[in-house]
This record gives structure tokens, sequence and C-alpha cells, in this order.
């Protein structure tokens, strides 16, 4: 499989293409270009879109290294009029609004984010600290809309003596379920 094609399914490019991957003393770069006239989507609502009003100027998203060297993607994002949210940047497949990191970045540096500290994954990915904090924050919204709790109908509570005197361990535990809380 060529490089190109490797890049295009890793991101779920379908309205996009990969014109040409050069390697630069910076990284990797793979310029994007659209693919024929597909359809692209609304930066906002994600919505199909039909009319293209020009182009952005160039952006550059970062994405996981390769072989220990920076890999930035690089597009000009048209502008298109959706109609429901007006005249508003294309939301491109790799990366969320206002973000220049890529899906599988983010979800990279929140995964490191979990054992170290976040000074420590801006050292390794070679970013900014606020960066790696706002990635974070978002990565956790998500989860937290996905996570389902439950209401709680019986609820248990009981109270055991630690220590000698007055020292009590208080637990409380969900009986439907038999886990502790």
């Amino acid at each position: 499989m060529r490089m190109e094609t490797y890049i295009r399914k890793s991101l779920g490019m379908k309205a996009h293409w990969v014109t040409e991957v050069v390697e630069t003393e910076e990284g990797w770069v793979a310029r994007v270009d659209r693919l024929g006239n597909r359809r692209l989507r609304c930066g906002k609502c994600r919505g199909e879109v039909k009319m293209t009003r020009g182009r952005r100027p160039e952006r550059r998203w970062r994405d996981l290294s390769i072989r220990d060297k920076a890999f930035w993607i690089v597009y000009r994002p048209f502008r298109v009029f959706c109609p429901r949210c007006g005249l508003r940047v294309e939301g491109v497949p790799w990366a969320k609004r206002w973000e220049r990191v890529t899906h599988a970045l983010a979800q990279a540096m929140a995964l490191l984010a979990r054992k170290l500290s976040f000074k420590e994954v801006a050292e390794y990915f070679e970013l900014d600290w606020k960066v790696i904090a706002a990635v974070v924050k978002r990565v956790v919204e998500e989860g937290l809309k996905l996570r389902k709790v439950k209401a709680l109908h019986i609820l248990g509570i009981d109270e055991v003596s630690r220590k000698k005197g007055h020292r009590y361990l208080t637990l409380v535990y969900d009986l439907e379920r038999g886990r502790l809380l």
C-alpha cells in the first residue's frame, strides 16, 4: 500500500486525497486537496453542503509522528455556504473544529495524560502544554457525554468500626448492581 493511500484511509478522507508526501527538515508533510467535486461538510453542523465560496489560507494539522519525525497535514480549506449555518469554513474529517491536531494524536495525548503530567506529555509530543490541556479537556467532555449513568433505586449505607473509639468507615453501595459507589 502506498503511503498516500495509508494516510487517506487512516484519516478517514472521503472527499479529499493526498497529493504529495514530502520529507523536510521539520518532518513529514502531506499536502491534501479536494477530490473532484465531492460534497464537503459544514464546519459547525457537519451537514453536507453544495456551494463553495473560495478558499481559506493554508492550514497545518499535527498528526502522530512517523519514524520519530513530526507529521503535518497541510490543506487549504474551502469556505462553504451551509443552508442552516450560513457561510462557514468546511469541516475536515481528520480534526475537530478550531483544533490543529488530528483525532489520532488527540487520543494518544489523552491516553498518555492519564499517567503523566501535561508537561511530560507536551515534551514527548513536542507541543505546548496548553495544547495538551485543551485537547484533554475536550476528550474528557466527549467521554462524559457518552457515559450512561443509571438512577439509583436501592442504596445501601453501612458504618463499620475501624479503630478503637469513635472512628467509623462509611460505605455507600448500590444494592441492585452490587458495587461500591
